[in-house]
């Protein structure tokens, strides 16, 4: 199958995937600039149901290392995971215009490559972007970690849902 790229700017309500496809939101956090961070994410099915969620202490970064760790660490879930297809969604244009550039495999920032090499794998991937607002979900539980506990990961399961305090 391969990487599909799709730089548009397009709202998940204007695109609507196939029954097969998952929505993977993802975000990152660095309350401060080069401070600790921290990312978060969340598996939607394409009628909108929680599938499952992460959250996850990424050490010293920047914004946009952030919002690349959270990108890489989503995708990589979602291979384990065995997701055959999957849209991706990120409030950081400057990420989505990274990893659909047809540069990706040379690029100069090293998880930019290894993005690149995990979409390469078997399987469908759509990178856009989507306002801030359509993006809180993640943000939310990015937010959830304490960024000085490096290492810590959380899985959310549909078991917990209920126990969100934001509409998915």
């Amino acid at each position: 199958m391969g990487s599909i790229s799709d730089s548009r700017l397009v709202p998940l309500e204007r695109f609507v995937p196939y029954p097969d496809w998952v929505i993977l939101n993802v975000d990152g956090d660095v309350p401060m600039p080069m401070s600790s961070g921290s990312i978060g994410g969340l598996f939607r099915n394409c009628d909108g149901d929680w599938i499952m969620g992460f959250a996850k202490a990424v050490g010293h970064a920047n914004s946009l290392q952030a919002e690349l760790w959270a990108l890489f660490e989503g995708l990589l879930l979602a291979w384990e995971q065995g997701f055959e297809k999957v849209l991706v969604r990120s409030d950081s244009k400057q990420t989505v215009d990274l990893v659909n550039s047809p540069s990706t495999d040379s690029s100069v920032l090293s998880l930019v490559r290894a993005i690149h090499r995990l979409r390469r794998h078997s399987w469908a991937t759509i990178v856009s972007w989507v306002p801030r607002d359509d993006n809180r979900p993640a943000d939310a539980l990015a937010k959830l970690v304490d960024s000085s506990v490096f290492f810590f990961t959380c899985l959310l399961r549909t078991s917990i849902r209920s126990g969100l305090a934001f509409k998915l």
